[in-house]
């Protein structure tokens, strides 16, 4: 749960036609009927993220067919006025699927607190119906907060001294800004990142701009809470950049705040993939089970016995995985073990006709990295090992006249390509990526995601591909990334070798599609090719209006005869290290295509 003292920084409450968040405004013109709801989901810098809900009833919607999937095709277009003066005006276009009942639409808006009107008017592209709304709408955050004491769930949870909130964001690089919640207790407040100390504040806001590096990677944040006396009363911890989809498990430190007399709290966070349930949770001292939690939070009160020298959490999926965190008691600091991860290695082999080679034997292959033979451990062959793929499509104002054949034909891409253990997640990009679907093995809701995209703005291509790639995070198996860009990256704070560097640490291949970028843009195709040849994918061109199901017909058939390598590495290299990789395969006249490198994640 977030602390309520973030509730100034990250919520607030939105007035529309004089009611409060949540409510439904009717008043309209036209003869097209839809309602119009509100609330603010964040914050974005100084201003609130105002989302806008329409429902419209899908009878009586002109209909056609895109990708054979039956839509509806609506215009919206806003105006947001202040003092009688106009603010700013938006205008997207959205691809419906068609379903029975009501159809929703959100829209976001960047607004500082105030007292505003807006007009929203829906059109149906289809019949010309319209209708419109014109409502006020009053922005404003709350003037109080709840003490610290109130956060959490449950007694016990207001025994903590410190609580630290992150900034908002999925992949967060360069400096951020953390803040710790404390109560009267706590006269100072260390910072650490990765276990080192970088900053420590000594009197309230308890604030610290954290430089996390150039690129996004799983990072520890620690706010350690002290006394007048620099005593230490308690400390919080946050795992950023971790990913949606990975299987962790993580002890939380044990602080004074966690001890009442002979007795100890042991408290575990666990995520796991979306599609997967923590069936419980078995806490340790020594070898010796001593509590078991079945939901979260997973936290127990203990007895502390004297002659255990670690304590274990083991949590256990519904399909029978464990993933476990160990913490040694002796001293106050938060110590774990040394993990040793396999190497999973995709690699495509081609022949000399440039088609997928799929018949080769374990034996065929040796991986060499940094120059020394490594072990092969498996060998799976494309059809043994599920796929995990991302789908990233520039909405660029400039793919307005393009993006319905790209989302006919990734809707037959996907359609063709997933299995029901494979999975996928789509993303899209102009100024800024957004993630309109995460990863799903439900095909109709990648549908809707892919046709519900409109294309306006500027192009971020390094941030979206930045983004997609934190996604692969924790996650295991084949991983690829197909991107399709009309353009030159003109938007992003990400360079290209950011990109290489985040590719190398998810493992994931990338393939590039860039539609009509002609041979005197020479940097951008240089860019895509370069990515491409670093993960061991392929960058494709073609023109506007043709060629699209020809590319994404054969990166189907690539990622469906791809090996999957998995070794051990022998390297005592350290950590954040570049490794150099290399894939030798014992059959004549083939060329095969991999990773040039990574990094331990």
């Amino acid at each position: 749960m977030r602390p309520s003292l973030a509730v100034v920084a990250l919520t607030g409450v939105v007035l529309l036609g004089g009611v409060t968040s949540g409510s439904t405004s009717r008043r309209s013109s036209g003869n097209l009927e839809f309602e119009l709801s509100h609330e603010v989901v964040g914050r974005r810098g100084g201003r609130l993220l105002v989302a806008l809900h329409l429902a419209v009833d899908a009878e009586g919607l002109g209909r056609t067919t895109v990708g054979g999937v039956e839509v509806v095709q609506l215009a919206l277009r806003g105006e947001v006025r202040r003092e009688a003066s106009p603010l700013e005006t938006f205008e997207y276009a959205f691809t419906l699927p068609v379903e029975e009942g009501r159809l929703p639409i959100v829209v976001e808006r960047e607004l500082r607190p105030g007292e505003y009107e807006v007009r929203v008017e829906l059109r149906d592209v289809t019949s010309g119906r319209r209708g419109e709304r014109l409502v006020p709408l009053r922005v404003a955050v709350p003037a109080s907060v709840l003490p610290l004491a109130a956060i959490g769930a449950g007694e016990e949870s207001g025994l903590r001294k410190i609580h630290l909130v992150a900034p908002e964001g999925e992949a967060l690089a360069g400096l951020q800004e953390f803040t710790a919640a404390v109560d009267g207790e706590v006269t100072r407040v260390q910072f650490l990142l990765d276990g080192t100390l970088v900053v420590t504040r000594n009197r309230p806001p308890f604030r610290a701009q954290l430089d996390l590096g150039p690129v996004p990677r799983a990072i520890t944040v620690t706010a350690v809470a002290l006394d007048a006396g620099g005593k230490e009363v308690d400390r919080a911890q946050i795992v950023v950049n971790q990913g949606r989809e990975r299987f962790a498990v993580r002890l939380e430190p044990i602080t004074p705040a966690d001890r009442r007399g002979n007795e100890v709290r042991l408290r575990a966070t666990v995520t796991a993939p979306s599609e997967r349930r923590v069936e419980r949770v078995e806490f340790f001292l020594g070898d010796a089970v001593v509590a078991k939690a079945a939901a979260p939070p997973f936290e127990v009160w203990v007895p502390l016995r004297s002659d255990a020298a670690f304590v274990r959490a083991v949590a256990t999926l519904d399909d029978g995985s464990q993933g476990e965190d160990l913490t040694l008691l002796a001293g106050a600091d938060f110590t774990t073990g040394v993990r040793v991860d396999a190497v999973e290695l995709p690699v495509t082999v081609l022949g000399e006709d440039g088609k997928p080679v799929d018949d080769l034997g374990g034996e065929e292959f040796e991986v060499f990295e940094d120059g020394v033979r490594q072990r092969l451990t498996h060998v799976a062959r494309h059809g043994d090992v599920p796929v995990r793929v991302g789908l990233v499509v520039d909405t660029s104002g400039s793919m307005e006249k393009t993006l319905g054949e790209v989302q006919r034909v990734a809707l037959g891409f996907l359609r063709n390509l997933l299995r029901p253990t494979d999975r996928a997640f789509v993303v899209a990009f102009a100024e800024r990526p957004a993630l309109v679907q995460p990863m799903t093995r439900d095909f109709d809701a990648l549908a809707r995601s892919l046709l519900g995209l409109r294309a306006q703005g500027l192009t971020a291509l390094y941030d979206a591909l930045v983004f997609s790639l934190v996604q692969f995070s924790g996650v295991r198996g084949r991983r690829a990334v197909v991107v399709l860009t009309d353009g030159a990256d003109n938007a992003s704070r990400h360079t290209s070798d950011h990109v290489v560097e985040v590719a190398a640490r998810t493992a994931a291949v990338v393939y590039a599609i860039g539609i009509d970028i002609g041979p005197s843009e020479l940097r951008t195709r240089v860019g895509l090719q370069r990515l491409a040849a670093a993960t061991g994918g392929e960058a494709f061109f073609v023109a506007r209006g043709g060629g699209l199901e020809r590319v994404y017909g054969r990166i189907e058939r690539e990622l469906r005869s791809q090996y999957l390598l998995v070794y051990t590495s022998s390297s005592n290299a350290p950590p954040d290290q570049w490794r150099r990789l290399e894939v030798r395969v014992r059959r004549p006249g083939v060329k095969v295509r991999t990773l040039a490198g990574y990094l331990p994640e």
